[in-house]
């Protein structure tokens, strides 16, 4: 099993996210939380997915357009969370 840490920019993007869905529909904002813990489950299994650029990889969720971008360390213990980030955004933001 991979250890998954996340930074903290990825942090409030996630709280950003489920505040916005609360405010859509009651307890949508805890789905999408449920689903993106979900995915650090499945990371922290088997984190070997697409490369998107560079050595950042990406996982997308299945019910929310939202794309978490990560490294796998080059240990292969550990996968560091670096945004959740919706994917209507420009791809030219992803993070560094």
């Amino acid at each position: 099993m991979y250890n998954i840490f996340i930074k903290s920019k990825a942090a409030t993007h996630i709280r950003k996210a489920a505040l916005w869905y609360d405010t859509q529909q009651k307890r949508l904002g805890l789905t999408f939380i449920d689903e993106v813990e979900n995915a650090f489950e499945a990371l922290s299994i088997n984190p070997f997915y697409s490369i998107r650029y560079k050595d950042v990889r990406g996982f997308v969720l299945k019910k929310f357009p939202f794309l978490i971008l990560y490294r796998v360390g080059e240990n292969k213990i550990a996968v560091t969370i670096l945004a959740v980030f919706h994917t209507s955004q420009n791809p030219e933001k992803y993070p560094q």
